[in-house]
């Protein structure tokens, strides 16, 4: 008889710790994220430049967005490097290409381009990045063109890729009529330095 009464006790506290745990679920209910969604920043010490440069009918032209650690997001389930540039960092040396540029990518809807990049390794060849840019997504490759150990625990990476504006639907500022018209290829460089 004993037993029995046991047995339910400790039956009813299973059943009263499953409610009251049931009863806090349902107050504070635990909302499961992605690990994309939240990313960790391991090991995030990249710093750099990311420079965009053309040429127009009549000159060329090239801005400049000073890259912080802050700038890049590990997401560890996808092995891959999240870099977000806020589009007025891009500077130039006339305010009136940094204007046309803000203009043409549309940073007023847009304020981020968003350029997703695989772990790089030291190893000399190309390879797929995703850029988001005026609301559009395109794949390109990057070309490195110097990917070294500078000294222990620091890479350099310096790569090169190219995006046609067109292809983004991007509408480039006309100046002068049609005689300083944007050639359809713009160049991204990429010039990373990353502490171990």
């Amino acid at each position: 008889m004993y037993a029995v009464q046991r047995c339910c006790k400790i039956r009813i506290r299973h059943f009263l710790l499953l409610l009251h745990i049931f009863l806090l679920l349902e107050i504070f209910p635990i909302h499961p994220v992605s690990p994309q969604a939240v990313p960790s920043n391991m090991e995030n010490n990249w710093s750099g430049t990311v420079s965009v440069f053309g040429e127009t009918g009549c000159t060329s032209f090239r801005l400049d967005a000073r890259i912080v650690p802050e700038n890049f997001i590990y997401i560890r389930r996808d092995n891959i490097w999240r870099l977000v540039i806020p589009v007025s960092t891009f500077k130039a040396r006339l305010w009136l290409i940094e204007r046309d540029f803000f203009e043409m990518i549309r940073g007023k809807d847009y304020p981020e381009i968003i350029v997703l990049i695989p772990s790089l390794k030291e190893e000399v060849v190309p390879f797929p990045v995703e850029i988001n840019m005026a609301g559009k997504t395109i794949q390109t490759l990057v070309i490195p063109v110097n990917v070294h150990e500078a000294q222990k625990n620091v890479l350099i990476f310096q790569g090169i890729t190219s995006i046609n504006w067109r292809k983004l639907g991007l509408v480039p500022p006309h100046r002068f009529g049609d005689i300083c018209e944007l050639h359809d290829t713009i160049m991204i460089k990429f010039a990373l330095k990353r502490n171990f």
